[in-house]
């Protein structure tokens, strides 16, 4: 059986359409605890309906996930369904998120009682919280760039 050349092999494969781009290997996720307190000491944390997000820049390009869910989300049966649609909401959506010029971001997410339902429901708090992140440490970040003015004489001379 012969087979024939396809016309868009040449073409750049969509990662969303490749399979072996949506993985979630160990290396995007946060393991330790001294990861999970890197990101909490960025001090950089949003919320959107029944998913909190915390964020900080790294040096990888790509971004990390952690993810912290509490008992008052249900019990541990709920609370593992909760994670697993957080997890799959990264794993589709990794390659759609906005990058800082030095690479990706490690991210926690949490969820609040009562927890996401739906993976759409991840999904979209997931696109929302990632951008109110990037512009949160684009603001930071462009405000330490900027050039400190001088201050002005007190004596309203020359120097």
């Amino acid at each position: 059986m012969v087979r024939e050349a396809d016309p868009n092999a040449d073409a750049p494969a969509d990662p969303r359409n490749d399979p072996a781009r949506l993985r979630l290997p160990p290396r995007m996720r946060l393991r330790h605890d001294r990861q999970y307190q890197h990101v909490y000491d960025g001090r950089v944390r949003v919320a959107k309906g029944a998913v909190r997000a915390a964020g900080r820049p790294n040096a990888l390009p790509f971004w990390r996930l952690g993810i912290a869910v509490g008992r008052p989300v249900g019990n541990a049966v709920e609370r593992h369904r909760v994670k697993r649609l957080l997890r799959e909401a990264f794993r589709l959506a990794q390659h759609d998120l906005p990058m800082h010029p030095g690479g990706g971001y490690d991210v926690i997410l949490s969820a609040r009682a009562p927890g996401p339902r739906t993976l759409d429901a991840c999904a979209d708090a997931l696109r929302e919280l990632a951008g109110a992140i990037h512009r949160q440490w684009s603001r930071r970040a462009s405000q330490n760039a900027a050039p400190d003015a001088p201050a002005p004489d007190r004596d309203g001379g020359a120097s």
